[in-house]
């Protein structure tokens, strides 16, 4: 074995999932809409890499949701990122690969960014530490925001961080009417906003209040999802296994010992795998931009547009599934759906519920129906 742990006349392969062919090029602002760059300037410094890129084209957000429902007989977690999920096992069993490993994990340890330690830095008085993490910031203006939404902002009661984000335009942005088109009366019998506000707290509007209240929800997620239904189904679809390095606890808890100022300092993002990386990987690697998964979102729903349009005809139909879901609301967004892709909420009213709650809200649909055998 080499120091990169790969054995002589061996070379590693990794698969890369791209935005497909319908593509129009635009990303959230900020993020990157093809993370292919990264990885092609990696493979440029180790020849013994044989990177895969895979677009899926032809494939909707929710390809192969029938199919993994049948498998994993509970509703699907993440359903507009089926394509991704299967279609890159798929892929690596298609290069003669029974096993997967995926870097997900990383993200609630070594790879965890800021979350929580502006307000943590706030909350503890020391103004200091949080000054020199705001302080690359090169407009006035972006030091203020930062400070407000990552220090303040998470520090107020919800109701008035609620209240403060509507004003700023953002509105509660991980609020369930913003991504499920259910009708109020229907929440309101289900006590969703009391079930949500038990399960996330004060993070649900304002973020989080010190960085280890956000690894330990992070790790949560995580834990519940590498043992969900979903995730066995989409292995039992493609014949591949998948295994998560990161996720080992040791690592993890490890990452938990650690104080704030290891993750984000300086106004810079991520910093505990910098320094662990720097000089193996690439300054494409380790300052490249965060990542947009979906970033062909716009197109590839509306290729099956009309799918959907037939769908939410056939739910209307149905007197118990009109009880549940704001049908109207869904066929309004499809009568006023855009001809190009809205890079972010300001272009476009209702944007969250374009991009996720349109295909969210009809999983739960499928859901109900197949446990009431009605499919």
């Amino acid at each position: 074995m080499d120091r990169d742990g790969v054995a002589p006349g061996e070379t590693i392969r990794t698969i890369t999932a791209v935005p497909g062919a319908a593509w129009d090029g635009l990303s959230r602002s900020g993020r990157a809409g093809d993370e292919s760059g990264p990885i092609k300037a990696y493979i440029g410094r180790h020849r013994r890499i044989e990177a895969h890129f895979t677009g899926g084209d032809g494939l909707a957000p929710d390809a192969f949701h029938d199919q993994l429902q049948l498998l994993a007989e509970e509703p699907l977690e993440g359903a507009e990122l089926s394509h991704i999920r299967v279609g890159c096992s798929r892929y690596a069993r298609g290069l003669g690969h029974d096993v997967l490993l995926v870097g997900s994990g990383g993200n609630r340890g070594l790879s965890f960014q800021h979350d929580g330690i502006y307000a943590q830095y706030l909350l503890q008085g020391r103004f200091i530490a949080l000054r020199r993490a705001l302080e690359t910031s090169r407009q006035r203006s972006s030091r203020f925001h930062g400070f407000f939404g990552q220090a303040v902002l998470p520090l107020l009661p919800r109701r008035t961080a609620g209240a403060i984000q509507k004003a700023r335009g953002t509105s509660l942005v991980r609020g369930w009417r913003h991504t499920a088109a259910l009708q109020p009366d229907y929440a309101q019998h289900m006590r969703l906003d009391e079930r949500l506000a038990e399960q996330f707290e004060r993070n649900l509007v304002g973020g989080y209040v010190d960085h280890r209240t956000a690894m330990v929800h992070m790790a949560q997620s995580a834990i519940a999802d590498a043992g969900t239904a979903t995730m066995h189904a989409v292995q039992c679809l493609s014949g591949v296994q998948s295994r998560g390095p990161l996720n080992q606890r040791s690592l993890t808890e490890f990452c938990y010992g650690l104080p704030a100022d290891q993750f984000a300092a300086h106004g810079q993002n991520r910093l505990l795998i910098k320094r662990v990386m720097a000089g193996r990987l690439p300054p494409e690697v380790l300052h490249a931009p965060p990542a947009g998964q979906t970033s062909d979102w716009h197109g590839r729903m509306t290729a099956d547009m009309g799918r959907y349009r037939r769908e939410i005809a056939r739910l209307s139909d149905d007197d118990e599934m009109t009880r549940r879901f704001d049908l109207p609301r869904l066929r309004r967004l499809i009568d006023d759906w855009p001809d190009r892709a809205p890079s972010s909420a300001s272009d476009l009213d209702g944007y969250r519920m374009a991009k996720f709650g349109l295909i969210r809200t009809l999983t739960a649909a499928r859901f109900i129906q197949f446990v009431e055998g009605r499919n």
